[in-house]
């Protein structure tokens, strides 16, 4: 079943954005099988690694009767490509809470509420939807035997009177809030638990709390045995320290 708001789809290209939610590998499918066509966004080292999936994925992806195509992002070009992309009325459907970039730089990334956290992601995507003027769209879904029911989010679209920081920063936060209300009842559900400390996505605080590494929140903090030797870990910031 596909989400209310589709017709929205029909009057722009627009950047598509899947999160990491157990069935993410079957939402390109249905929505191509809604009659969608998009270009796929990808990091290189995640095509590489899972070259036989995507490759399974585009042959399903063309039985719909048009040409899917895989951009990389880290390729030089790839702002020039979505332009084309954009050009020829596709969408363009992006992973918004992947790992890629895990060592961006600082500059490339703000600061998002998150669980009532500080969570430090990439911009790219309002980057992206700011420069090209295209609106922006969440979708997750709902298991309902035997079928998947696709969930739309609300448009999200660069406002004219909006600086680009200022978009960038509303944009990435709604994404993340978009994400936020999906974990509250199922946060099993995400995928991306496992490897956010390998994200660089937590800002240390200052201050000095028996280390100036450590947490504010004494609570936070486990002492651990590490190499015979014991110190401290940080649950709230995933740091450790002796």
């Amino acid at each position: 079943m596909m989400p209310a708001g589709m017709h929205l789809l029909l009057e722009k290209p627009s950047l598509l954005c899947l999160y990491h939610l157990g069935l993410h590998g079957q939402l390109p499918i249905k929505l191509a099988e809604a009659g969608l066509h998009f270009d796929i966004l990808l990091d290189s080292k995640v095509y590489e690694a899972q070259c036989s999936y995507f490759t399974e994925m585009k042959a399903q992806l063309d039985t719909q009767g048009q040409q899917y195509r895989f951009l990389m992002s880290d390729d030089p070009a790839v702002l020039l490509q979505m332009r084309s992309t954009f050009k020829q009325g596709k969408h363009m459907l992006v992973f918004a809470d992947g790992n890629s970039g895990a060592h961006a730089a600082a500059a490339d990334k703000i600061e998002v509420d998150f669980f009532n956290d500080a969570l430090r992601v990439r911009r790219g995507i309002g980057l992206i939807s700011y420069l090209l003027q295209v609106p922006i769209f969440s979708f997750t879904h709902d298991v309902r035997h035997p079928d998947i029911r696709v969930r739309m989010g609300e448009r999200i679209a660069p406002d004219r009177s909006e600086s680009r920081s200022d978009y960038i920063q509303r944009s990435t936060q709604l994404l993340y809030t978009f994400l936020e209300s999906e974990l509250r009842t199922a946060p099993w559900k995400w995928e991306c638990w496992g490897y956010l400390h390998r994200m660089d996505a937590f800002t240390k605080p200052e201050g000095k709390q028996g280390n100036q590494h450590g947490s504010v929140d004494p609570e936070a903090i486990l002492k651990l045995p590490l190499n015979n030797k014991v110190g401290s870990f940080d649950r709230k910031n995933y740091s450790f320290y002796y």
